[in-house]
């Protein structure tokens, strides 16, 4: 009786009303088992956030409490402010552990001491640019804006949502938007309605664009509510569903402009697409890899950057070179890049859709590429003294770093202490450090930006044939490589050409 009962006054209700839609039909249901469930089995009403987040009684405290137990039918929510908190007595003390480690892992030791490692400190505080934030409900069944907060997870507790109500590593732009975007969620409530994921981007020209993530398709009305609230926000709005994506407030692009040597660059930042968290730290590292290419030898010789990106190195380096040959395997950021360049009046560059181990394959002509063609690149035209290079955290594979080896100078950019310092070895063979750096992009973690510069040794000798290892190169390489961060399939709708047959399904590396 108690099942039978409140599914038939659910499909009562249904005929009498058509409209209704699921999720109401599934709060009838509910709401009907509920009275004629005998009292012990009831589910625990719902309480509102305003109980929880405006109290002011000793009750809040306990609530809070992450040791304390659900009580008197109020949900538990775990203080997440420890995981985002800016221990700004302890900045320095964190930052000369990472550099030590980092000293320790490319053996600058004090038998390098002609080996200057340049050490740049991020501000101490609202230094990120953007962050991602899951959707957290205190009834599972009964989602309302009221009930429902800011999440991020603790690495040692990776299924205990914290709730995060400020963000004091974010910009000051960022943490308005958290606060002023909620709201919003009660004034449209369409805009809520299967959120699960809230993502920001903001820079530091005070623009930025918010992505809302659902899990059920987006509504025929959700445009015209994104689009009020895009202009009340002073921002865009990307609302993302399966195969879905919509735009409120214009284009998904906000514009980024960075200062290096006291000259503005300005560069487009796409949702979705990477750029760099720290904007502050970021100039520094441009303006690093600015000062160790700017002599006689650049401006008569051409540079090579591979991983290029959407262009942030690329557009200030120029100025130092003759021409740029610049190569990045999305699509995406192809297009972004030379916007990008287009943007600062930038003229000296070439952008080819490459992968590094595919122009590795075309440097050693193993195979052609149409790509090359249509972008009217010949690479014997270049007289490639220098090469720039910002892998992802998988580094470099055997191929590129031997490839490298044959050049006078290198820049390697990168994201793990650990794959830099491999690839360095290997590098060393020819090439020696004559500088470093640590830039501090992620402050009060252990991760570490560091850049290498290389220079190659004037009687090295290559340590093995490049199309030997091209030859001996083993197919999945690429895939063992990149296991640890992550890929995702990217699909081409060109049409397939001689030498590129792999690229409908190429690994795209975040």
């Amino acid at each position: 009786f108690h099942i039978h009962f409140p599914f038939l006054v659910t499909v009562f209700a249904a005929s009498i009303d058509r409209q209704l839609s699921l999720t109401n039909l599934r709060y009838t249901f509910t709401f009907v088992k509920n009275i004629w469930k005998p009292k012990i089995n009831r589910r625990i009403p719902f309480q509102s956030m305003s109980s929880i987040t405006t109290s002011e009684t000793p009750q809040e405290s306990s609530v809070l409490d992450n040791t304390s137990k659900p009580t008197n039918n109020i949900a538990t929510r775990k203080d997440g402010a420890y995981l985002v908190a800016c221990h700004e007595d302890k900045y320095s003390e964190l930052l000369n552990d990472k550099v030590a480690n980092l000293k320790s892992l490319l053996n600058l030791n004090k038998d390098d001491e002609d080996v200057i490692t340049d050490v740049y400190e991020s501000p101490r505080k609202n230094f990120r640019m953007r962050a991602n934030f899951n959707i957290w409900h205190d009834h599972p069944n009964r989602r309302f804006p009221s009930g429902a907060f800011y999440v991020m997870y603790d690495e040692a507790e990776k299924k205990v949502p914290c709730e995060i109500k400020v963000f004091p590593r974010g910009s000051l732009l960022l943490n308005q938007l958290m606060t002023s975007l909620w709201p919003l969620f009660e004034t449209y409530p369409v805009l809520f309605n299967s959120l699960f994921e809230a993502r920001f981007v903001t820079t530091l020209s005070q623009q930025a664009v918010i992505t809302l993530c659902y899990k059920k398709p987006l509504s025929s009305d959700w445009q015209a509510a994104a689009e009020l609230a895009a202009t009340e926000l002073n921002a865009k709005i990307v609302g993302r569903s399966r195969k879905l994506k919509l735009v409120a407030g214009g284009s998904e692009t906000v514009l980024e402009t960075l200062t290096v040597r006291d000259k503005q660059f300005k560069y487009l930042q796409m949702e979705g697409a990477f750029s760099q968290p720290n904007a502050i730290v970021c100039q520094k590292m441009i303006e690093w890899a600015l000062d160790r290419t700017d002599d006689e030898l650049s401006k008569n010789s051409d540079l090579l950057e591979l991983y290029c990106g959407g262009g942030t190195f690329t557009a200030a380096l120029a100025q130092n070179f003759r021409t740029v040959l610049a190569t990045e395997i999305s699509k995406a950021s192809v297009a972004l890049a030379q916007a990008n360049f287009k943007e600062n009046d930038i003229k000296n560059v070439k952008v080819v859709r490459l992968s590094s181990e595919e122009f590795t394959d075309a440097y050693v002509n193993k195979r052609p590429f149409k790509r090359l063609q249509e972008a009217d690149v010949k690479l014997e035209d270049f007289d490639i003294r220098t090469v720039l290079v910002d892998p992802p955290r998988s580094g470099l594979d055997d191929a590129t770093c031997e490839l490298l080896s044959r050049f006078e100078r290198i820049v390697y950019i990168s994201c793990c202490p650990e794959t830099l310092a491999r690839d360095v070895a290997k590098l060393q063979a020819t090439h020696t450090v004559q500088r470093a750096a640590a830039f501090d992009q992620f402050p009060y973690t252990h991760h570490l930006e560091s850049g290498v510069y290389l220079v190659r040794n004037a009687t090295a000798a290559l340590s093995m044939p490049l199309d030997a290892v091209l030859s001996h190169r083993k197919d999945n390489s690429i895939v063992e490589d990149t296991e640890m961060i992550g890929i995702e399939a990217v699909e081409e709708d060109d049409e397939e050409e001689d030498g590129d047959e792999n690229v409908s399904k190429k690994a795209k590396l975040h």
